[in-house]
């Protein structure tokens, strides 16, 4: 089962630092709002890195993979810790046929996200003292949407505004970001995570067999190839067809939140690593091996598909033959010369828009 292996894997990741701790996860972000100490911005700069080529041999920009307190998953107006999204941040919707910006809208969406923003954002962060944070903290209580719907940083944005999700770094030191493991707000956040009691729950999870509670909604998967930007679900269950014994949503599934952060968390940390992760026309394909240092197997599933040059073309062919003449005699696979432990489990995941296969 797919998402026993990746909840599994977690562990693994987590006894070596790779994966979020709790309270924290992954967000695509495509640019970084530079602070001045007192709360305006100096610039908004992208941060997009170039893709590796596909098929036809073209790249594009794609977002930087960032840690952030964890992400709202409740429907409607709810505002994050470090928010990303560009109306909460600015308050401002954009018109791509005008090319301009409003606080407008038909139910005040714009305006009651940015105070969702302000409010919580304000409150977390009171007592805080540091550089970037006092940069942030002067940034809520200053930025007036009302007053910016014709900034010139926001006005070069043009429509890649309404898709774009931010950061935020301290002016004249892009290193320091608000973001930060070691800044002030992540500390607080670890704190808060450590005094919190047992977990809740009595339901029994299908996946551990560990009681919880079981997650109602799941965290979604980014970087698919195909899917939408905001990522995709590999449990969603939308339809009245599946459910049963009373019970709707993902109530069916049985898997609780700690094996669904965990799965969901391994997964989006596999498919970030291009080690881990290659794209074959629509497919997203990931794959690992249940080790501390899986890098041997992994670079040698690469090289057999084409996309590693770790091992030289002869080399794979040497290696190809052999293991198919033991193959052919009954006997299994000599890969010591790899220094790569045959008893060791390989899993290998093709993921397409919104259906994931384990092979």
């Amino acid at each position: 089962m797919l998402i026993k292996a990746l909840n599994e894997y977690y562990d693994i990741l987590a006894r070596n630092d790779k994966v979020c701790k709790d309270g924290f996860s992954r967000q695509d972000i495509t640019h970084m709002v530079m602070l001045r100490k007192d709360g305006t911005i100096s610039d908004i700069i992208n941060v997009e890195q170039e893709s590796e080529p596909d098929s036809k041999g073209k790249t594009k920009l794609q977002p930087i993979s960032v840690v952030l307190p964890e992400r709202t998953q409740k429907p409607g107006i709810d505002g994050n810790i470090v928010e990303h999204r560009p109306l909460y941040i600015f308050g401002l919707n954009y018109d791509n046929k005008s090319g301009t910006y409003s606080t407008e809208d038909s139910t005040d969406k714009a305006k009651k996200s940015h105070k969702a923003f302000v409010d919580k954002n304000l409150e977390f962060t009171e007592g805080m003292t540091s550089d970037i944070v006092t940069a942030y903290r002067n940034f809520l209580q200053k930025w007036n949407p009302q007053d910016e719907t014709e900034n010139e940083l926001l006005v070069n944005l043009g429509k890649a505004y309404s898709t774009a999700n931010f950061v935020f770094g301290l002016d004249g030191h892009p290193e320091i970001k608000l973001h930060d493991t070691d800044g002030e707000i992540a500390q607080k956040i670890t704190e808060l995570k450590k005094a919190v009691g047992p977990v809740q729950g009595n339901d029994i999870c299908a996946v551990t067999g560990e009681k919880g509670e079981i997650s109602v909604t799941h965290d979604k998967i980014k970087g698919v190839r195909n899917a939408n930007a905001t990522g995709a679900l590999m449990v969603c269950v939308n339809n009245t067809a599946e459910c049963s014994y009373g019970k709707e949503q993902a109530y069916n599934s049985s898997i609780t939140q700690t094996t669904m952060k965990h799965y969901t968390e391994a997964l989006n940390t596999l498919i970030a690593d291009k080690n881990h992760r290659i794209y074959l026309d629509d497919m997203t394909v990931v794959f690992w091996a249940m080790s501390d240092d899986d890098s041997k197997e992994t670079d040698l599933f690469a090289s057999m598909l084409g996309f590693d040059d770790k091992i030289d073309a002869d080399e794979m062919n040497g290696i190809l033959l052999k293991s198919l003449n033991d193959v052919n005699q009954g006997k299994s696979p000599d890969l010591t010369e790899l220094d790569i432990d045959k008893n060791v489990e390989f899993y290998i995941a093709r993921i397409c828009y919104r259906i994931c296969h384990g092979i």
